[in-house]
């Protein structure tokens, strides 16, 4: 492990706690003296009227398949309003945004992307950011034990990055701006969550994920172990050699996640 490695691990261990909601709460992994980020709104607000030009939205149903993505995370409470007088402040950065469209996908076809390698004055969130250890199992071993018993199981963790709380320190270097339509007036945006445009955001899923599986190992051990050893980021692939064995493993994973 290298010494930023071992930093950003060190990191981890001493902020992740565990709230009285079973939610985890995590610091983002910043590198030493950060974060030291030049408010970039202007650089946000350019990326928001080009998008709102693109061909991203150029079709009402375009335009509405992109909103309810951002009104669902709303709801959720991944993202807040940011107070009013909050909102002008020397210490803020945003993450720019677009649509990717997956046309593979059978439920949201539309993606947002946050841009974290936006440069403002030659800096980017993600220059402030550790990418973290590698915590991801290697994946010839996830298929080795996927393939090697009759009953293969797969199921992936829904919006994973999304579970994780930053702390409320960290939330004013994860802004974005959105409306709507382009006649409505801009809100400001934090995430209260991890973000998938934060490079470190990856390493913070899969610790998280293993720590809960670690904590609950006794209680319930061979869930543990295909959280442990058979999970690709947020997808859980693995083999049972009877139908009661995976019905038993499903359940106790869902245990595991929603504890």
């Amino acid at each position: 492990m290298t010494r930023e490695e071992q930093a950003a691990l060190d990191g981890l261990n001493a902020s992740a706690k565990q709230l009285p909601s079973g939610q985890y709460q995590i610091k983002v992994m910043w590198k030493p003296n950060e974060p030291n980020l030049p408010n970039n709104y202007s650089l946000a607000l350019s990326r928001q009227h080009n998008l709102e030009r693109s061909k991203h939205l150029a079709t009402e149903q375009g335009q509405e398949d992109y909103n309810k993505v951002f009104r669902s995370w709303i709801q959720k409470g991944y993202l807040q309003k940011v107070p009013e007088d909050e909102v002008e402040v020397e210490q803020a950065f945003y993450l720019p945004h677009f649509p990717v469209k997956r046309e593979d996908k059978t439920t949201s076809k539309v993606r947002p992307v946050l841009d974290g390698a936006a440069k403002w004055k030659y800096k980017s969130l993600n220059d402030a950011i550790y990418v973290g250890p590698k915590v991801i199992n290697d994946l010839d071993v996830v298929l080795t034990r996927f393939r090697r018993r009759q009953i293969a199981l797969g199921g992936d963790v829904s919006e994973m990055f999304l579970q994780i709380l930053m702390y409320p320190e960290d939330r004013q270097f994860h802004r974005i701006i959105f409306r709507e339509k382009a006649t409505d007036p801009l809100v400001h945006y934090h995430f209260v969550v991890h973000p998938f445009g934060n490079r470190g955001s990856p390493c913070v899923a899969i610790y998280t994920i293993k720590k809960q599986a670690e904590i609950m190992q006794f209680e319930l051990p061979r869930a543990s172990e295909t959280v442990l050893e058979s999970t690709l980021v947020d997808d859980n692939l693995d083999s049972v050699a009877s139908t009661e064995e995976a019905i038993q493993l499903i359940q106790d994973l869902k245990k595991i996640y929603t504890a």
